[in-house]
């Protein structure tokens, strides 16, 4: 009878160590994270398509998106600002700018992003600086944010892709940034560098936009005066006119 219940107890003990090891193996695959190019540790957990785009830009804070036929891709596509989180304290945005902006494909289930494409520049949207004042409404549809309108969204070239018609603020002032959708990536398609070239200026304030015609016109300091663009089908560009410039 002793033997008996040595033996049970052995068995037992066995039995109790298996199922612990067993257990133990299944917790250590759960922890385990599968790391990509970047070794960056990837979760089990199924993001849904929105946290997917709020969560993608490292070290920045999701602001707002807007909807659009940027790349003529057939599927949703989505525009995403986000701002640093060095100007996020306490919960609140610290500093009003907006320095990243991606272009998100979806997939045809709208569960998952297929492509980002970043919108590149050298500055920092800002709301303000009087742009509701600015006859852009017909360059297309307007972006507003914190209740001030910063660019607008729209295929004012009639090309079949939506423009993006924004002021960027950096080291010259505040100037005017246009973007489109060519070759893979988004190009700044207004050559007002030409118009600028050799001035000291601030600001240029957009005047006239004549919708028919595709011409859009400008004005900056008393030495530069007035520039118009037009848009240029072949070059894909909108291309500098003429100069009334003051004498």
């Amino acid at each position: 009878m002793k033997n008996k219940i040595i033996l049970f107890v052995f068995i037992f003990i066995c039995f109790s160590c298996v199922k612990k090891g067993n257990q133990d193996s299944k917790n250590i695959d759960n922890r385990v994270n599968v790391g990509n190019a970047n070794d960056k540790p990837i979760t089990d957990k199924i993001y849904t398509f929105q946290e997917q785009i709020e969560n993608y830009k490292e070290n920045s804070i999701f602001l707002f998106q807007e909807e659009g036929n940027f790349t003529n891709s057939l599927n949703k596509e989505i525009l995403v600002f986000y701002c640093s989180k060095s100007v996020y304290f306490n919960k609140e945005i610290t500093q009003k700018e907006i320095n990243s902006l991606y272009c998100f494909l979806c997939d045809e289930s709208n569960q998952k992003i297929i492509k980002a494409i970043e919108v590149k520049w050298y500055g920092t949207l800002q709301p303000g600086h009087d742009l509701d004042d600015m006859p852009m409404e017909p360059l297309g549809r307007e972006i507003r944010w914190l209740d001030q309108r910063i660019g607008f969204i729209g295929d004012f070239n009639n090309n079949g892709k939506e423009e993006l018609y924004f002021y960027e603020a950096n080291g010259w002032g505040l100037v005017p940034k246009f973007y489109e959708f060519q070759e893979d990536d988004f190009k700044n398609i207004l050559d007002y560098e030409s118009y600028t070239l050799g001035f000291n200026y601030s600001f240029l304030n957009l005047v006239n936009v004549d919708t028919e015609k595709k011409i859009i016109t400008f004005s900056g300091d008393e030495k530069s005066g007035c520039a118009s663009f037009i848009w240029n089908k072949d070059n894909q560009i909108y291309e500098k006119m003429v100069n009334t410039a003051n004498d």
